[in-house]
């Protein structure tokens, strides 16, 4: 809503994908535009640990920072959706008044798999005046 502040995208994970090969990363897209990746420094807890290899990839799928190898138990990611919004917009209003899609992406190349990414207790959370 507008003038919400402190917007926060909150999730337990665990992943576990080829090393290098596959990982997991979030996107955002603004007002129906198109997604782009959440950057490791809007990460706090679990942060992306990797890149994915050249090796065969996905389009667009080489060179991106992902949550890769293995992770068995869950930990805790949180996401400064306001920073991430600020950096699509080259802005400093957060995610206010805008229309806000998140992506939950999981990347892999045409090589090896693994048996992936775990999600629980998602919240996107916000101060609202």
């Amino acid at each position: 809503p507008a003038g919400a502040r402190d917007v926060r995208l909150t999730f337990a994970h665990r992943w576990r994908f080829e090393r290098g090969g596959d990982g997991a990363l979030l996107a955002l897209a603004l007002d129906g535009g198109s997604y782009g990746s959440i950057a490791n420094a809007q990460l706090t807890g679990a942060a992306y640990n990797g890149r994915t290899s050249d090796f065969c990839p996905p389009t667009g799928g080489a060179g991106q920072s992902v949550f890769t190898g293995a992770q068995d138990a869950f930990v805790t990611t949180v996401v400064d959706l306001d920073a991430a919004c600020d950096a699509v917009t080259s802005g400093s209003a957060g995610c206010a008044g805008h229309t806000v899609r998140l992506a939950f992406t999981a990347i892999t190349d045409c090589w090896d798999e693994d048996t992936g990414w775990f999600l629980d207790d998602v919240a996107v959370t916000a101060c609202v005046p």
